[in-house]
């Protein structure tokens, strides 16, 4: 049986900007899924970077509930660097990178305002961030 897949595509470069190479780059799902009659694992998906690139077929919840991925650079000799988490819960293609998001600082409170609230009061507190909920 088939399921539903979404591309995920990215490029990754060491801090001196040259391209990473026969490393992978790890997507771990947060738990089990099911498509159809399908069990789903929560099995990690390695995908190899190659000339800095990577592209990778996961899978797409096709309900409209999404899937939470967990990523991480794995190096040889299975040394992994966690880069973050990710939400997919569209058709796509995405880029990783896009798909990351921004960590919040420590110290700053977070409040979801939703679409017939926005946009939200004016705020002079630099600690206070807003985030619209479409």
């Amino acid at each position: 049986m088939a399921i539903t897949t979404v591309t995920v595509t990215g490029e990754l470069r060491d801090i001196a900007g040259a391209p990473q190479n026969l490393s992978l780059i790890r997507f771990t799902p947060r738990g089990w899924d099911k498509s159809g009659a399908a069990i789903i694992t929560g099995a990690p998906v390695d995908v190899t970077v190659t000339g800095g690139t990577f592209s990778a077929s996961l899978f797409q919840q096709s309900l409209g509930q999404g899937v939470i991925y967990d990523v991480a650079y794995v190096l040889k000799g299975d040394r992994t660097t966690v880069i973050g988490s990710i939400f997919i819960d569209g058709p796509g293609p995405y880029a990783l990178a896009d798909l990351l998001g921004v960590p919040v600082p420590h110290g700053v409170t977070v409040t979801l305002v939703d679409e017939a609230n926005w946009p939200p009061p004016a705020d002079p507190n630099p600690l206070h961030w807003y985030a619209r909920v479409t």
